[in-house]
């Protein structure tokens, strides 16, 4: 993402779409923060440990990483899709 935003701006932005890149990739690690607590907090209740508990041996840490799985399968559809409408 880095060096496609760097080799598509113009010379003037260059700095911005660096600046867009990593900012990108810091609302994605926030993001995926939000994810695992919003899973961890779905999932427990009823006296049940929910998929992601303090005591991992406890917990269900394969459904979430199958549901992670069906994200990125997700993302990898949504981005084979933009690829190829995109025109250099």
């Amino acid at each position: 993402m880095l060096e496609f935003f760097y080799d598509h701006s113009p010379e003037s932005m260059k700095s911005l779409g660096t600046a867009l890149a990593q900012l990108a990739i810091a609302g994605g690690n926030y993001l995926n923060s939000a994810l695992v607590g919003a899973v961890a907090s779905a999932t427990a209740g009823g006296g049940k440990p929910g998929w992601i508990p303090d005591d991992l041996d406890q917990g269900h840490l394969d459904y979430f990483f199958w549901f992670m799985a069906a994200l990125s399968v997700i993302n990898l559809l949504h981005f084979i899709y933009c690829s190829t409408k995109y025109k250099a």
